[in-house]
C-alpha cells in the first residue's frame, strides 16, 4: 500500500527536485567551476533523492569525482543521514517490490524470502559457528572432518 505523502514532503522533494535540475544545468552549460568550489550542504542534500545511494550519480550531479562524492557522503553526518536514508529506502522499494509478488503467489520469491529471513526454519544451507583460535582455511578436508566428528561426539 503506498504511503500517504504530505504536503509539506511533497513541497520538500519538489524543492529538492527543482535545486538538483539547477545544479545539473550549471554543470552542463559550464557555469560552476568545482575546481575551487565548496558546496554547502543543502546543496549535497538536495541532490541526493532519487539517486538511489549511487555514489556515480551523486557525483555527476555534483559535477565532481566519486572519491569527493563518496567523501561527502562519509565525512559530513547530515549528508551521511541523507545518504544513508537514500539507500534505505530503495532497500525497502525492492522488499516491497518482493513482498508484493510473494502476494501474487509467486513461490520462488516466497521460497527466496523465506530462506532469508526464517532461515533457522526454511535455510537449505548449513551454517557452522566456531569460536575457536584455528584458522580453518588452513586445515586440510581430513582435518575438518576430524574436528566435525569430535564436535558431533561431544
Amino acid at each position: 500500500m503506498p504511503k500517504h505523502i504530505t504536503a509539506a514532503e511533497k513541497a520538500s522533494y519538489t524543492e529538492a527536485k527543482q535545486r538538483r535540475e539547477d545544479i545539473e544545468t550549471e554543470v552542463v552549460e559550464g557555469r560552476r567551476d568545482y575546481t575551487q568550489k565548496r558546496f554547502s550542504n543543502e546543496e549535497i542534500l538536495a541532490i541526493i533523492p532519487g539517486t538511489g545511494g549511487i555514489i556515480a550519480t551523486i557525483a555527476a550531479r555534483l559535477g565532481v569525482g566519486w572519491e569527493t562524492a563518496k567523501r561527502y557522503t562519509q565525512n559530513i553526518e547530515v549528508v551521511r543521514i541523507a545518504y544513508e536514508a537514500e539507500c534505505e529506502t530503495v532497500s525497502d522499494r525492492a522488499e516491497s517490490v518482493v513482498i508484493a509478488s510473494i502476494n501474487k503467489g509467486h513461490v520462488g520469491n516466497a521460497k527466496w524470502w523465506l530462506s532469508r529471513k526464517r532461515r533457522d526454519k526454511f535455510s537449505t544451507k548449513q551454517e557452522v559457528v566456531y569460536s575457536g583460535d584455528i584458522d580453518l582455511r588452513r586445515l586440510s578436508d581430513a582435518e575438518l572432518e576430524a574436528i566435525i566428528q569430535t564436535e558431533g561426539e561431544s
